[in-house]
């Protein structure tokens, strides 16, 4: 028992310096955002966690405004912010015998404005203060890093993220990028 409690303590370490490591990479690396394309880039994600969607019954649906399809940003962070957003609703409703996740995008001016709802229970008051806390996980057996990462990056992407319940139940999370043109983040 003692020497499952020590390799977890050393695996937790472990993680603790990748993450600081990784932060300290992200914030101090120069990043050249360019024009990315929103639905392929989620079609990617879809297709990346179909077996996972399939399994828990999740649908996928979308609404892209024609105007608000490209956003400047590094494709792969793109990828990898929507990746952990989808996988956080895709487990948040794994109680369910059937669940959906919806994005919408629209543009507001010089702004992209991504809206990710799902059919989940919603944060919990505690999960909305916390989430952007390393190893603060909502769910049993979660490590805590996903929205950790996922806010380092969006911020390195000059974006914001925010976390509210939608009004008619389930999570939401909103996004927020730069509409045109390329821009250097340094």
């Amino acid at each position: 028992m003692s020497q499952a409690l020590g390799s977890a303590l050393v695996q937790t370490q472990r993680i603790a310096e990748l993450l600081t490591r990784f932060r300290e990479h992200v914030t101090e690396e120069r990043v050249d955002l360019g024009e990315v394309d929103l639905a392929s880039c989620w079609q990617q994600v879809g297709n990346l966690l179909e077996h996972e969607r399939t399994a828990r019954h999740i649908r996928l649906t979308h609404d892209f405004a024609p105007d608000a399809r490209t956003l400047c940003a590094d494709r792969l962070w793109l990828e990898q912010v929507l990746h952990n957003l989808l996988s956080n609703a895709i487990q948040a409703q794994q109680e369910r015998a059937a669940g959906w996740v919806h994005i919408h995008s629209q543009r507001s001016g010089e702004f992209i404005q991504i809206e990710i709802t799902d059919g989940g229970p919603g944060f919990t008051p505690e999960a909305l203060l916390n989430a952007f806390m390393p190893f603060y996980s909502g769910r049993q057996g979660g490590i805590g890093l996903g929205m950790t990462l996922t806010e380092s990056l969006v911020t390195r992407m000059n974006g914001t993220l925010t976390l509210d319940n939608a009004p008619q139940g389930g999570a939401r999370v909103r996004l927020q990028f730069a509409y045109y043109g390329s821009q250097e983040n340094g």
